[in-house]
């Protein structure tokens, strides 16, 4: 393979990305595609205990029920989409277990029945035993399997509390990665083909295509509102999305079985999204050092597969590179106009944020049961202040005529 080495040290590659190399869907993006609904019968117990875990948690029973299990051997479980549906359902389980009580009662250790096959089945994955937007987004069926992959036929196969609301809010996320799976990544190689080329006309036709992908994950992220009430995203299920850091774990949390040391993880977070990541990346949008270690850091918890993608990608041609070079209006023009709607995206991410977390959390009728949580993401960032740096950086990525 031909390289170049640029002047920051890194090699870039001179060969367009192939998406399938990296386990890419052309139909579901980074979403997992057609994930199994069952496991081995062996596993009923867990699925026992997560199909009742609303009713369990609002009794403050379901601790106690897992306490209960027998730890099941996660080698039962053949083939990358047993492995997947595996992780989902226990990282559903952990984080009940471990939420349960709220701020007050946390536990001090998770029992070897879900630490051990939990860390078992991420080192046979390649993340870390936590719940994370990468596992939500295997997390889903088709209600029609010959219908289409949209949000009106699309459910959850497993959740925890809030109904409808939960469904609705993870099922958005998962449309999020499959719009811009068949609407934004098709066009990555598109764009390095044509820098390869020196062909201006062709790689501002992808752009505008990208522009254009950008603007229909941002409607759809837009659709948070339809079917998740505000109040019950932040009273009755995001602290469930929460991890053991930067919150009341302060030390973090015993795997019971793998580890006496305590550890700690973020919760789920947008930042784990690979399809925003990417954009990024075919941009060229570089954010200050403090937000682009968060971001990094967060590649931990995505498919290494996908991981390799966003990083090939940003080791890839260079757009930005190329556009500065040639210094052709028309593809200034389709580049800022790529930036602006990812600079739309990160407005839109901010107000609701704004409305799901900061609003909420200064009603005086709110829950007071995770206080630790009020004022920090899930994932462990400082919420606004982080996010809005993420749009600033990338608003200043912005090209003069």
């Amino acid at each position: 393979m031909c390289v170049r080495r640029e002047s920051n040290g890194f090699q870039k590659s001179l060969m367009p990305i192939r998406n399938d190399f990296y386990y890419v869907s052309g139909k579901t993006g980074f979403a997992l595609e057609e994930p199994l609904s069952e496991l081995p019968a062996y596993f009923d117990p867990w699925v026992a205990i997560l199909k009742d875990a609303d009713d369990l948690l609002k009794r403050h029973k379901l601790r106690a029920k897992v306490d209960k299990l027998p730890v099941l051997d996660h080698w039962n479980l053949n083939g990358y989409k047993q492995l997947r549906l595996g992780r989902v359902i226990l990282c559903l389980l952990t984080q009940a277990y471990a939420w349960q009580d709220g701020d007050g009662g946390i536990p001090e250790f998770l029992p070897e029945c879900l630490s051990i096959p939990f860390h078992g089945l991420s080192e046979r994955t390649g993340w870390p035993p936590i719940f994370t937007h990468t596992d939500m987004i295997a997390n889903y069926y088709k209600i029609d399997p010959n219908g289409p992959l949209e949000l009106s036929n699309l459910r959850l196969l497993y959740t925890l509390v809030g109904g409808r609301n939960f469904h609705w809010f993870f099922l958005v996320s998962l449309q999020v990665e499959i719009v811009g799976g068949t609407n934004i990544l098709p066009y990555v190689p598109v764009t390095q083909e044509a820098i390869l080329a020196g062909d201006c006309a062709a790689l501002s036709r992808a752009l505008q295509s990208i522009a254009e992908g950008i603007e229909m994950i941002t409607a759809v992220m837009a659709r948070t509102y339809e079917e998740c009430d505000p109040e019950i995203f932040y009273n009755v299920f995001r602290p469930f999305l929460a991890g053991w850091e930067k919150n009341v774990f302060k030390d973090g949390l015993i795997y019971k079985g793998v580890s006496d040391k305590p550890v700690k993880h973020p919760g789920g977070s947008a930042a784990q999204s690979c399809i925003i990541q990417v954009c990024d990346a075919i941009l060229g949008v570089e954010h200050d050092e403090g937000l682009h270690s968060y971001l990094l850091r967060m590649r931990t918890y995505m498919v290494p597969e996908h991981k390799q993608y966003v990083e090939a990608v940003e080791c890839g041609p260079s757009v930005r590179n190329f556009v500065i070079e040639n210094n052709d209006p028309e593809l200034i023009k389709c580049y800022n106009d790529a930036i602006a709607s990812l600079v739309h995206f990160r407005n839109c991410h901010i107000k609701l944020t704004n409305e799901y977390i900061v609003v909420q959390s200064y009603k005086l009728h709110r829950s007071r049961k995770h206080e630790s949580l009020s004022q920090v993401g899930t994932g462990g960032t400082g919420l606004i202040p982080f996010l809005k740096g993420i749009r600033n950086t990338t608003e200043e990525h912005r090209l003069p005529f």
